[in-house]
Order: C-alpha cells, then structure tokens, then sequence
C-alpha cells in the first residue's frame, strides 16, 4: 500500500538520519498537521550506525487529511540536538 489514510492505525514511520546515533540520548519524529498544530513522536533507533529511527503509529495519532510534515529530531549527549530535512507527506481521507 503507497498511501495513509487518516486514521490509519498499521503504519511505521521510519526515518534515515544520516549520521550516526551511537551517542544519540532522545529521538523523535516530529510533525506538523495540516491544521498547523505541531508534535512529536517517540522514535525507537533501529540501526544507531546506519542512523535509522521509526515510530510505531497509534490509533488517533494520523488524525488529520491532508499535507503532513515529518522530520527527525536526535538530541546526544552533551545536550547537542540535530533536527533533519522536512519531509512532505499527503494523508488521504478514506473512500475518496
């Protein structure tokens, strides 16, 4: 399936990072909906070397149509943080 419905429960959000995670403290994947309310989500590292981090969507958590934007957020040790590159993603309404 190549599209998320709002509303949609059976999704992972996984992002690459581009740098490496291995003095990573606290990861998110952060968002803004399309109504302009902004977020985060606990991201899990899957792969600290190759710098890869996902979240496991919750029921209500894509509660909204329309354009999302996504990014990755890492704060390391020493309190240094790295926000990554927006990614724009559609969310569809179902049945249309």
């Amino acid at each position: 399936m190549n599209r998320i419905y709002a509303g949609q429960s059976s999704l992972v959000i996984r992002t690459h990072t581009s740098c490496s995670l291995s003095e990573a403290v606290e990861c998110q994947i952060r968002y803004r909906k399309p109504d302009g309310t902004d977020g985060a989500f606990p991201a899990l590292i899957e792969d600290s070397l190759e710098g890869i981090i996902s979240y496991t969507v919750s029921e209500g958590d894509i509660d909204q149509y329309g354009h999302w934007r996504f990014w990755a957020w890492v704060r390391f040790t020493g309190d240094k943080c790295a926000p990554g590159d927006v990614q724009k993603v559609f969310i569809r309404r179902e049945g249309r």
